[in-house]
């Protein structure tokens, strides 16, 4: 439940869940300089693409699809783990979270990558696989898809009123029929 709107709101969600809070903010800007630290030392252990993400992607690139990716993420972390996983580079543009830039569910980045991508509110969609991404995706005005697949649970996801997939070929279906 910590996870989604970035490194920042996860240390602050588990140092409050831990009743220390009272540590001050320069204590818990030190944490996060610490995680952020040994997770850019290690940043592939425990992550990989879902199975039949990589097909998916090669086949909407194929097709003539622009793809992107935008995270909360810290932007330096998100870049290499998306090229260790994607040698091929499949993606037209890639935004992590970073410093002074508001995060998702915040649209402005999302509008920001859209306007670089050459594309408007009716020639996008958005994929996600959390709450985060719902609020993204309903501030924003864009076509969303949801995946049930990712860490969040399946339950809330079904209450936004948005495409609910459960697995990669369900997606790659879903987006043969748009």
């Amino acid at each position: 439940a910590f996870v989604g709107e970035g490194s920042g709101v996860l240390i602050h969600r588990s140092l409050a869940e831990l009743g220390l809070l009272s540590l001050g903010p320069e204590k818990e800007k030190e944490i996060l300089k610490t995680y952020n630290e040994a997770y850019l030392a290690s940043p592939f252990e425990g992550t990989s693409p879902y199975p039949g993400m990589r097909s998916l992607i090669k086949e909407r690139k194929e097709k003539g699809d622009q793809l992107g990716v935008f995270s909360n993420k810290p932007d330096f972390i998100c870049r290499p783990i998306l090229r260790h996983f994607f040698p091929e580079d499949p993606f037209d543009f890639i935004r992590g979270a970073q410093e002074g830039k508001p995060k998702k569910p915040e649209p402005s980045g999302l509008f920001e990558m859209m306007e670089e991508m050459g594309q408007e509110k009716q020639t996008t969609l958005y994929i996600g696989d959390s709450l985060v991404d719902a609020r993204l995706g309903k501030a924003a005005g864009v076509r969303t898809f949801l995946v049930s697949y990712g860490y969040q649970d399946r339950e809330p996801l079904e209450k936004t009123g948005f495409l609910l997939l459960d697995s990669v070929e369900e997606l790659g279906k879903a987006l043969r029929e748009r």
